[in-house]
């Protein structure tokens, strides 16, 4: 099995777009590491702001 790793950077993108690059990955058996848990946050509608301001990732 090949655990290579690659950061991709892809800048300022919708939303949308983000959660189909992830699910199209995963459809390719490549796991997509999101410590943040972003994708699931976007899944979800929820708050980006908020949740990274009032939670445990404020500084």
């Amino acid at each position: 099995m090949n655990k290579k790793v690659i950061q991709l950077e892809l800048g300022n993108i919708q939303a949308k777009d983000l959660i189909e690059i992830v699910t199209i990955l995963n459809n390719h058996g490549v796991a997509v590491y999101d410590r943040q848990q972003i994708v699931w946050l976007l899944k979800e509608n929820k708050n980006l702001f908020n949740h990274f301001h009032n939670g445990k990732w404020a500084s």
